[in-house]
């Protein structure tokens, strides 16, 4: 009899979404030319719930790559829910530079360019949030040699970050 019940729930978890929502971010700062990259790892799953309404929405093509479609949903999805505020302007990410894609997780690839992000500037990032509300999105920024961590969720949803030289 326990034995049974310890399979069942064995196999109950096994067979659940993961219990873990997280999303993990590097914001990497160029200052020689005022550029960051930035990439982004969610859940496969997770993502496709908050784009799509439904956890089978992003299909993992044979490229590993989303569909022109997919990339503009997504990419939409991410600029209106991490986006950087820069002397009072918005500046959003724009479009997906590189996305992948495996059966557990998304990775996607952002460029921008003609930032002062020598200047303090917040960043906001409510990834997810609306869906799980147990969300944790963290966030590395790296800046020249230093590195600094960031955990949002849904009381932190936005940062003021100061990067010294």
């Amino acid at each position: 009899m326990l034995l049974s019940l310890t399979y069942l729930l064995s196999w109950t978890l096994l067979m659940a979404p993961h219990p873990l929502h997280m999303s993990v971010s590097n914001i990497e700062v160029h200052v020689d030319d005022n550029s960051a990259t930035i990439e982004i790892k969610l859940f496969q799953d997770d993502l496709s719930m908050a784009v799509f309404g439904d956890v089978n929405g992003i299909i993992i093509e044979r490229s590993d790559s989303l569909s022109e479609r997919i990339n503009e949903q997504v990419s939409d999805y991410i600029n209106r829910t991490f986006y950087f505020i820069i002397d009072e302007q918005v500046i959003k990410l724009g479009t997906c530079t590189n996305i992948k894609v495996d059966k557990e997780a998304v990775y996607l690839s952002y460029h921008l360019h003609n930032l002062d992000l020598e200047q303090p500037f917040k960043l906001f990032n409510t990834m997810l949030i609306a869906q799980f509300p147990d969300q944790k999105n963290l966030v590395f920024v790296n800046f020249r040699k230093e590195t600094m961590g960031l955990i949002f969720n849904s009381k932190n949803t936005n940062e003021l970050i100061e990067l010294t030289n």
